[in-house]
């Protein structure tokens, strides 16, 4: 079965290969949310792996539509160091 931490290093990429290619952003972005989880608990907050989630969760964020929640995400970014 497969999980969430099986996303977190990329290493099983095609459910979300998947969304993307249809065109379901939203679903992109749900998948997103699930890794950016998983790196978060993980590998802690200040992880590269963990920001470049939270960097991805902001620009799919923008790219929706949702500004305020993709500054907010983003800005955790800066608030690691």
């Amino acid at each position: 079965m497969k999980t969430v931490a099986n996303y977190c290093f990329a290493t099983d990429s095609i459910p979300l290969a998947s969304c993307l290619q249809s065109g379901d952003k939203e679903c992109a972005l749900e998948m997103h949310n699930e890794i950016l989880l998983a790196r978060e608990n993980l590998q802690g907050r200040a992880s590269y792996f963990t920001l470049q989630s939270y960097y991805t969760v902001g620009a799919l964020c923008s790219y929706l539509g949702r500004h305020d929640e993709a500054e907010y995400v983003i800005s955790v970014t800066y608030n690691c160091y």
